[in-house]
């Protein structure tokens, strides 16, 4: 079957004079008797579908027209305005009995009989229209009569109801054309309503979406408000732990301080005392950078910078906990300085956590390598160990404040999830990112920094 456009019926034919049509014919037939009581069912199925499900209002009265006139197919047509430059179409808005599959095509105006109906605003008979309209000839069904009736929405006629005939023994009647007069003063308000239900259902469903995407939306900020409060009260048990840790040897020292009077006894406890004054201060720093991050104080004072050079005096700052850590270091510099543009300070506290971090949930007698490259206009540090590794649930949040990778070391080792969020906080100041990879637990981490080469 030949298309007129995407979703049309029928192909590019001219339109015949109302000449052909006829509705003195429909006086010389026979009128079956009417029957009312069917007739007033219908109506009042319809009445009930308008309103309780108004969105089905069209559907039923064709298949309701259909039945009580003894149609092969029934159908509602509505005019639509074109686009600009295109022709008016009227569309089968509903369709019932053998013409069921065309529901939602159109027909261009002038090659439709519907547009005669219009033109004269009155009910037409149509004998043998694929004579006359080729497109009917080409539909699923052969057509031998058709009966049109205009329907109005207030003054104006907007479409029409029609019947078909499709056996050469089916005539339509005087009886016939009574029904679909009746019907159509109905199909205009049967057209409102449905129009206006789909309206409603299409705002229902945009609030019913709108209510979802909110309650979502509320969920999800409901879980980070619970994440958030649950990694601060784990934070502040971690503080708590770690100040405590770092008080008791100071307070061991003071006592043994003032109780003996061996050198030696004196100086290790001196030494203790301040390695836990250091740790004591890494605290407090870390909890002022912390602070002045939130609230968007810290600022940066750059100048260019060798990216070699910081990241050698980050291990050399990091060498000794390294050490202690039971791993070997394997550093990969660039041949020719590497420039930035960035804060020596901050980057030497990136690549300095950095390594820390590595050092903390590294595997002893494993390698922790340190690669500086320069990859186009980026510079690359990328540091890998071969630790305890990252599960693929937490590195989405590892770069939150005060996420810790593994509850399960003891609170000294753990820290207080700062350093990370630090670092990724940084390298964004400086223009750049930082990611983190693992396989997965066990498998080994990796941290890798992008920052932009001075000049490019």
């Amino acid at each position: 079957m030949n298309t007129y456009g995407t979703g049309s019926v029928g192909g590019r034919h001219s339109a015949p004079p109302h000449s052909v049509f006829s509705n003195d014919v429909l006086a010389l037939r026979p009128a079956r008797a009417p029957d009312l009581a069917a007739e007033n069912r219908a109506l009042l199925r319809l009445a009930q579908t308008m309103a309780r499900a108004p969105e089905r209002l069209l559907q039923e009265l064709v298949e309701e027209l259909c039945e009580l006139c003894d149609a092969g197919s029934a159908g509602l047509s509505l005019l639509e305005t074109g686009q600009e430059g295109q022709e008016p179409c009227f569309r089968w808005v509903a369709t019932a009995g053998r013409f069921n599959q065309y529901t939602g095509q159109t027909i261009p105006r002038s090659l439709s009989p519907c547009g005669a109906v219009l033109d004269t605003d009155r009910m037409l008979v149509l004998l043998h229209p694929e004579r006359h309209y080729p497109y009917i000839g080409e539909l699923a069904d052969p057509v031998e009569e058709v009966l049109l009736f205009p329907f109005h929405q207030g003054e104006v006629a907007v479409g029409t109801i029609w019947v078909a005939a499709h056996a050469d023994d089916r005539r339509f009647d005087r009886e016939d054309a009574r029904l679909i007069a009746d019907i159509a003063q109905f199909a205009g308000a049967a057209v409102h309503a449905s129009a206006k239900a789909a309206a409603h259902a299409r705002l229902e469903g945009e609030a019913r979406a709108a209510a979802e995407r909110e309650v979502v939306e509320l969920g999800e900020i409901n879980r980070r408000m619970h994440e958030e409060d649950r990694g601060k009260a784990e934070f502040l048990a971690t503080l708590s732990h770690e100040l405590r840790n770092a008080i008791g040897p100071l307070e061991s020292g003071l006592a043994v301080l003032n109780r003996s009077e061996d050198p030696d006894t004196k100086r290790r406890s001196r030494e203790i005392m301040a390695r836990q004054t250091a740790q004591l201060r890494r605290l407090v720093d870390d909890l002022l950078e912390s602070s002045r991050v939130s609230a968007g104080q810290l600022r940066l004072q750059t100048t260019l910078v060798d990216l070699n050079r910081i990241v050698s005096q980050a291990v050399e700052a990091a060498t000794e906990r390294i050490a202690q850590s039971g791993q070997t270091i394997q550093l990969s510099l660039t041949d020719r300085p590497l420039l930035v543009e960035g804060d020596n300070q901050r980057l030497n506290q990136v690549f300095t956590n950095l390594l820390n971090n590595a050092a903390k949930y590294g595997r002893n007698g494993r390698p922790l390598s340190i690669t500086v490259a320069r990859r186009e206009a980026q510079a690359v540090v990328c540091i890998k160990d071969d630790g305890i590794g990252i599960d693929e649930t937490m590195l989405p949040r590892i770069f939150e404040l005060f996420v810790q990778t593994d509850h399960s070391l003891n609170r000294c080792q753990g820290g207080l999830g700062i350093g990370l969020a630090l670092v990724q906080r940084l390298v964004e100041l400086h223009g750049g990112r930082v990611e983190a990879r693992s396989a997965g637990p066990g498998l080994g981490s990796e941290f890798v920094v992008y920052l932009p080469v001075a000049g490019d």
